[in-house]
């Protein structure tokens, strides 16, 4: 809904910006739009911060789920480290920046199948015998 209030401004805004010239575009139509510009900056770069947040936790989980296949790590070490990335996914999601719900929806299901398809592998790397 708001992303249909923002379009029907801006076709409002792009129609009635002929009629002004110079100082008043400034004045009347890009001083409003200001606030608007600087929060969809500052979204986007909290969504790429988040995104990089991510990848870094991926990277962590990959390197312990390698060293675990690998016996690398005690019972003890390999609990501690799960706890840790358990702790890291919670915060992510619980500070992390939210998205619209049609975007979700409109990716769930890709996402889905992505994670199915991950899980098969790292099972089968776990248990190759199977």
């Amino acid at each position: 809904m708001t992303l249909i209030a923002v379009a029907i401004a801006v076709c409002v805004f792009g129609v009635g910006i002929r009629r002004f010239t110079g100082a008043h575009r400034l004045v009347y139509i890009i001083v409003p739009l200001l606030p608007f510009i600087v929060r969809i900056l500052t979204s986007l770069l909290i969504h790429r911060a988040h995104a990089r947040d991510q990848d870094v936790l991926r990277s962590k989980i990959e390197s312990v789920w390698t060293a675990a296949i690998n016996g690398q790590l005690t019972d003890s070490a390999l609990a501690t480290e799960s706890r840790a990335i358990q702790d890291s996914i919670y915060a992510k999601r619980k500070n992390g920046p939210l998205i619209f719900n049609w975007l979700y929806k409109l990716m769930r299901a890709s996402q889905q199948k992505q994670m199915d398809a991950s899980i098969q592998v790292l099972a089968e790397e776990a248990n190759p015998d199977s």
